[in-house]
């Protein structure tokens, strides 16, 4: 455990005396941040060489950074965490590392809350190879199911170099190879949990090698595994797939009634019905990303149904072929680029430059057709609208934009009916290049969040805004010269933020928690050693 200063800066001794009486202790100045009373955050979950430099390890930090607690075990020489993810109901970590041999990663269990003495729980069996596949997209292949009971994950536990599908129960007991046999050099690739938690998909060449089709197995019965896509031959294969909603299905993209050809189908669960989904599609074009609704009534997609290169946004039910274009007639030239569904499902906003060619607006549209409005406002002609974010509660829409100075981006919430324009909430002036294309309602939609050199130009700062701008106040603390804020995320119950940045000192990034008004600001990570930083974080739900 450790304590952490409260902020009272005294020249004699004696609010040490008292604060050592109540076992919070004085800190020195190497600090740098303020607490003038308890923020009473939940805990959070970090990676950091902060003991050991060049060895990154677990620690869980609560008590707003006065109790900071080691959770990995020891470490041999070049051993290290490599990825966490916190249970479901926050009272486990499971985590990836190397604590035996730096050649194999393995998976591991800990309680956020360990008692004296207790040691992280190896759940993965023993390894063949080199363990926990290795990282897509900065991530290893393991993650809980969404009731907790099991966590699944991709190793090559049985030989080497074969990556297959295991479970097994937080406790490390019923490890169980639930993928099937396979091809010679086959693997698994990639595996999605059911939403409620009674099947895997994955996604292997577990037939003919080179060909990745899917395949479903019960978590906890290793001979349950069974093939749900049809119709492949060698060359053809899913790119992606998702479970509905309800896991009533699971949608993919394939290439299987002609290769290079990629289209959009459905499946049930547990056999290979396939059905095509994505309509009328000329030979040259492509389905390239889709989403389910969610209330998983409809799917939405982009694709170049109609002109090669050229990609608007259509809807479809799951179960039948009844494609509607949602995107409007876009200009000689124009594509959609980003599209995401409204929490309720009532619309999708989507960026395209529709109505002038090379320049992104935001728009809206009734998923079934319908209803299409641009609700960025007017943007300058060099303008465009880079990403944008939902509210919780649909009612609204984030989107930054160099709406009204070119390279100057600032942030605008807008009606996504056009009920209203479209306000700016960043702060004015904008001293520096604008937002960070970085923000992030709190899970109450009461405010958002952003980083920005919107104070200081060149130095990124962490701000928050109500969605009507009338409110705006940077939130991390005073940053040296040269500081920057990299990563935040909101509390779970919207009571604070936490954030990585070199706030004390230049390039070593620490974490730390702000209330969203910026009065208080605490370092959660405590002393680090010199030259060491925090890698990755997460909130305890």
């Amino acid at each position: 455990m450790e304590a952490t200063r409260t902020g009272h800066l005294w020249v004699n001794g004696l609010l040490c005396a008292s604060l050592l009486f109540t076992l919070i202790a004085c800190n020195d100045s190497e600090n740098g941040s303020s607490q003038n009373q308890p923020l009473n955050l939940p805990p959070i979950v970090f990676m950091a060489d902060r003991d050991t430099l060049g060895t990154i390890e677990l620690y869980v930090s609560s008590s707003d950074g006065h109790e900071i607690e080691k959770l990995s075990g020891v470490m041999v020489a070049g051993g290290n965490v490599a990825g966490f993810k916190i249970s479901p109901d926050g009272s486990q970590v499971a985590y990836v590392a190397n604590p035996f041999d730096v050649n194999t990663f393995e998976l591991f269990v800990v309680s956020v809350n360990p008692t004296a003495g207790q040691a992280p729980t190896r759940v993965s069996g023993p390894m063949a190879g080199g363990g926990i596949r290795e990282p897509v997209l900065g991530e290893f292949s393991f993650a809980w199911a969404p009731d907790g009971s099991r966590i699944a994950y991709i190793a090559d536990q049985a030989a080497v170099a074969r990556f297959e599908l295991f479970t097994v129960r937080p406790d490390g007991t019923s490890n169980l190879r639930v993928s099937g046999n396979f091809a010679a050099d086959g693997s698994v690739q990639e595996f999605a949990w059911a939403p409620n938690s009674t099947r895997i998909a994955y996604r292997a060449d577990q037939n003919i090698n080179g060909v990745f089709e899917l395949f479903t197995s019960l978590p906890d019965t290793a001979t349950s595994s069974i093939q749900i896509t049809s119709g492949f031959t060698q060359g053809t294969k899913v790119t992606e797939f998702a479970w509905a909603p309800d896991s009533s299905l699971i949608a993919f993209i394939s290439d299987k009634t002609l290769s290079g050809f990629f289209q959009l189908f459905t499946t049930p669960p547990t056999n290979s019905t396939n059905i095509l989904v994505s309509g009328s599609i000329i030979p040259s074009g492509d389905v390239v990303e889709f989403k389910w609704s969610p209330n998983g009534a409809r799917i939405a997609y982009l694709a170049d149904a109609s002109i090669d290169g050229v990609f608007e946004l259509f809807t479809t039910l799951p179960t039948v072929d009844s494609s509607l274009r949602v995107s409007g007639p876009l200009t000689p030239g124009g594509t959609v680029v980003r599209f995401d569904w409204a929490p309720d499902s009532s619309r999708i906003a989507y960026i395209a430059d529709q109505e002038t060619n090379e320049q992104f607006e935001l728009f809206t549209s009734d998923p079934a057709g319908g209803g299409n409005i641009k609700v960025s406002g007017g943007l300058i002609s060099d303008g465009d609208v880079f990403e944008f974010q939902w509210a919780p509660n649909a009612g609204r829409i984030a989107y930054a934009a160099d709406a009204e100075t070119a390279g100057k981006t600032e942030l605008y919430v807008a009606s996504p009916t056009g009920s209203t324009p479209a306000v700016k909430v960043s702060g004015s002036p904008m001293l520096g290049a604008g937002v960070q294309v970085d923000f992030s309602w709190s899970p109450v939609g009461t405010l958002i969040a952003y980083r920005a050199d919107q104070d200081s130009a060149g130095m990124i700062e962490l701000f928050t805004s109500s969605p009507d701008g009338s409110e705006n106040h940077l939130i991390s603390g005073n940053l040296i010269p040269g500081g920057n804020v990299v990563l935040f995320k909101w509390s779970p119950d919207s009571r604070g933020v936490a954030y990585l940045a070199d706030q004390d000192t230049l390039g070593r990034d620490e974490l730390f928690e702000s209330l969203p008004d910026g009065s208080e600001n605490i370092k959660a990570s405590g002393n680090i050693i010199a030259g060491g930083a925090v890698a990755k974080f997460d909130w305890v739900p």
